[in-house]
């Protein structure tokens, strides 16, 4: 597993306490990396999940790892905490609070940190596709996320950036490539006929005149 213990989950998050039963989140963190990698592809997961079971020195192997596992925590500890607002026992759900040390959160104080824990997420996952461009990761650069990019007129986010303000964010530019590719090829294909793959390949190049 990607991460594997309180102590790092801890570290990432900053939310989550070393006390807290780890086991209990464990599904969730095997759910997330499932999750994030449909964004940035199989391979870059299990070249992360290699340094982290091979536990490598080397410094740049230490900053994908951690790069990595940070949405995933983040995401992790947020699901787990909207599953334990409330108790599961076997007669109901229910809500046990130390009435002289605890009060429960009002809702909004809820949503914000729903948000918070959200947000960084998505800044994480963010961050960590810029990091894999700048350093032409060849998992990433042969990914078939990647590639479904390469092949499309809009073909980065700065591109996309361009026509429709997505605040810089890589995430929100890939999770759209199969609309991308359907407009594409339901709509660009049939209207451009035989210039298609000539203007494509000159747009790519940056060489259109």
């Amino acid at each position: 597993m990607i991460i594997k213990d309180n102590s790092t989950l801890k570290k990432l998050t900053t939310s989550w306490y070393e006390s807290n039963d780890f086991d209990r989140i464990q599904q969730h963190i095997e759910l997330e990396t499932d999750e994030l990698s449909k964004i940035v592809g199989d391979d870059v997961i299990n070249q992360a999940k290699a340094i982290a079971d091979n536990l490598s020195p080397i410094e740049s192997d230490k900053n994908l790892l951690q790069k990595v596992q940070l949405p995933i925590a983040l995401m992790a500890v947020y699901r787990y905490f909207q599953l334990n607002i409330v108790s599961h026992d076997q007669s109901a759900r229910k809500i046990k609070v130390d009435s002289d040390n605890e009060k429960l959160p009002w809702e909004w104080m809820l949503d914000r940190d729903d948000q918070a824990h959200l947000s960084g997420a998505q800044r994480a996952i963010d961050q960590l596709i810029s990091y894999l461009d700048k350093t032409r990761n060849e998992h990433w650069i042969d990914s078939p996320q990647k590639k479904a990019a390469k092949s499309l007129f809009v073909n980065n986010t700065e591109v996309f950036g361009e026509y429709y303000p997505i605040d810089n964010s890589a995430r929100f530019y890939y999770l759209c490539i199969p609309l991308l590719q359907e407009v594409q090829s339901l709509e660009l294909r049939p209207a451009l006929g035989d210039d298609y793959r000539l203007l494509l390949d000159a747009f790519q190049n940056d060489d259109l005149n």
